[in-house]
């Protein structure tokens, strides 16, 4: 019975060490996020290149096999992963308005990714906890799912309707745009729309200014 309770005891403070050691920069997790979120899945090359940039972030399953392996069975070998059943997925709760169902989609997709996991891999390389009914290994994957858990609420889809590769980290609570190209046309409309609805009075403003001006250099003279 000790021992049992000992061996639990070192096993999850492995599992510990390993998730302290398997952090992920901020940075490369959204991108990591954006790039697979915006990924189109159906062209292979643009496939391969994601994989090649993002490998150390692939799912467990797929990053030992990038190694040596031709772009066909590769390219197999990735949409055989789950990436792209998971993205659909990804991009639904990315588009959720509120908080707590985008918070609650995450988790429904790192728990989903965990089981899978469990079931591809022998127990002993997840590292099983006996008795306690966890199976899963903290791998960069999920630490990326766990990143974007952390922040739900910068999770934005762009308001260019044009816009290419709307799923986005906003900088800022405020932001709606992905870039100031996706912003220029929208600026550009409120500002055709506050001339339209000041510019007349804008006009006569100025241009009563511009009159008096001259009226008291006549005045000088």
């Amino acid at each position: 019975m000790v021992l049992d309770s000992q061996r639990k005891f070192t096993i999850a403070q492995n599992s510990s060490r390993d998730l302290a050691r398997l952090s992920v920069a901020p940075d490369r997790a959204e991108r990591f996020l954006e790039r697979l979120a915006n990924l189109d899945m159906t062209n292979i090359n643009k496939v391969l290149t994601f994989a090649e940039r993002f490998r150390d972030l692939l799912p467990i399953r797929t990053r030992g096999a990038m190694t040596g392996m031709v772009p066909k069975l590769l390219s197999q070998m990735l949409m055989a992963s789950g990436l792209p059943q998971l993205q659909p997925l990804l991009r639904k709760v990315w588009k959720e308005s509120v908080p707590t169902m985008k918070e609650a989609g995450l988790m429904m997709i790192a728990g989903e990714y965990m089981q899978k996991s469990a079931e591809s891999i022998a127990a002993e390389n997840l590292g099983y906890i006996a008795g306690t009914g966890f199976a899963g290994v903290p791998d960069e994957f999920l630490m990326v799912l766990l990143y974007a858990l952390k922040h739900v609420h910068l999770l934005r889809y762009c308001a260019n309707p044009d816009c290419k590769e709307p799923y986005f980290l906003a900088r800022r609570a405020s932001q709606v745009f992905c870039s100031g190209p996706c912003a220029k046309p929208a600026q550009q409309e409120a500002k055709r729309k506050w001339w339209n609805e000041h510019g007349e009075a804008a006009r006569r403003k100025r241009l009563q200014k511009k009159r008096r001006g001259k009226h008291a250099k006549a005045k000088k003279a």
